[in-house]
């Protein structure tokens, strides 16, 4: 199934006013945007999350943005709605909209082979049984940004060999760039053939060491002066500016004596804040809720918002369009960086077809819905992702809110 989003439905992009604007001027009611607040602060009062932050935007208008709880469990200082968090897997959007930026200009198209520009991966083969199989078709750009190029994310050792060679070598934590990383990812066997199925992988990192190579610049620096730059947002990047630690929302991990501060959860180790060298575009960024909202207006916008284009209409219409011909979730496909909502009854789920959302590890959601001019977060900060009842409660809140 194809599905093609309606880009001319969404109004031009405003600028979010403050304060915050009144809920019924957008159809939404005040009344029940208030369920956000009791859903919210009930996950902080359980104890499950030291803090967290929603928001939520309607045809322009902020209408709801709160903090709840606090930035550091030791410290006990509120969290603050301009927080920084670790946004791990929402970083992935972002990317997938860094290499759309190159793909306009012609470097390459959706099918152009990988090993054009990293030629490391013209001789990967397949894992067929432990027999090390050739490359039925190569990798391309496409089956990157769609998890669909055999790479993965490692599992525990043991469970194949593929993953367990992912996880002996410690992928994405013990190399120093991007280049690095490709060259050891690459004399590792791919899961399956390329566009044979679906695999959540570091795809998206392999296509941050592209963007590197068709760009002729790190990808920090890339993404500094074509999306972060130009659209203001100025508390994005893979560290933390000096004199800003103190803004930094402290990551938990959950464990059976409540939350820990533990600086890793099984074959996860969360990155530095500073002094970053390895710029994972899957999963190493740092933002805030303002500047992501940023983001999301400029997709909702149709590639520009407050008078900055970055992308043309037609390629935000593509990145939202359906990609995958393999089996992915009931009621859901898949586009470019993020997953699609293709029909809420299959998916169970209140929403509207063309909804293009995602989540990172330490439990930051989004989703950004075209048809209803929406936008809506919850973030936390809690090591491992499963807090998707807090998520599916959060949608169901902001969805319940419309009133026209």
């Amino acid at each position: 199934m194809r599905l093609l989003v309606v880009l001319a439905l969404v109004l031009a992009p405003v600028a979010i006013a403050q304060p915050l604007s009144t809920p019924e001027a957008v159809g939404m009611s005040s009344e029940r945007l208030e369920r956000l607040d009791a859903l919210m602060q009930g996950h902080v009062d359980a104890g499950r999350t030291a803090g967290g932050l929603s928001l939520v935007v309607r045809r322009g208008a902020l209408v709801h943005r709160q903090a709840y709880g606090v930035r550091d469990l030791a410290a006990g200082d509120p969290l603050p709605l301009d927080g920084l968090f670790r946004i791990y897997s929402m970083s992935k959007p972002i990317t997938t909209v860094a290499a759309m930026i190159l793909y306009e200009e012609g470097h390459f198209q959706l099918d152009t082979p990988i090993a054009e520009f990293l030629p490391e991966f013209e001789a990967v083969c397949v894992d067929e049984a432990g027999a090390c199989a050739p490359l039925a078709r190569p990798i391309t750009v496409e089956h990157l940004l769609t998890h669909t190029a055999g790479l993965s994310y490692g599992r525990a050792p043991g469970d194949n060999l593929v993953d367990s060679l992912y996880d002996a070598r410690g992928l994405l934590f013990e190399q120093h760039d991007l280049g690095e990383l490709v060259t050891e990812l690459a004399r590792i066997p791919l899961q399956f053939q390329p566009g044979d199925a679906f695999l959540y992988s570091v795809s998206i990192d392999v296509l941050g060491r592209l963007i590197e190579v068709a760009a002729g610049m790190p990808l920090d620096a890339f993404l500094e002066a074509r999306v972060f730059g130009p659209l203001g947002m100025d508390d994005t990047g893979f560290s933390v500016p000096a004199g800003q630690e103190g803004r930094l929302v402290t990551l938990y991990q959950a464990t059976p004596g409540g939350l820990s501060p533990d600086a890793t959860i099984g074959r996860f180790r969360v990155p530095p804040a500073t002094d970053v060298t390895l710029f994972l575009g899957g999963s190493g960024l740092i933002s805030t809720a303002d500047d992501y909202l940023t983001f999301a207006r400029m997709l909702l916008g149709g590639g520009a918002v407050d008078g900055t284009r970055i992308l043309s209409p037609k390629t935000v219409d593509l990145m939202m369009r359906d990609h995958l011909d393999v089996p992915f979730a009931p009621g859901h496909g898949f586009g470019l960086g993020g997953m699609l909502l293709l029909d809420p009854a299959e998916a169970a789920i209140v929403g509207s077809a063309g909804e293009y959302s995602w989540r990172g590890l330490a439990n930051t959601y989004f989703f950004v819905d075209p048809a209803e001019e929406l936008i809506a977060f919850a973030w936390t900060q809690l090591l491992p992702l499963g807090l998707k009842d807090l998520h599916d409660a959060f949608r169901i809140a902001v969805y319940q809110a419309i009133i026209d």
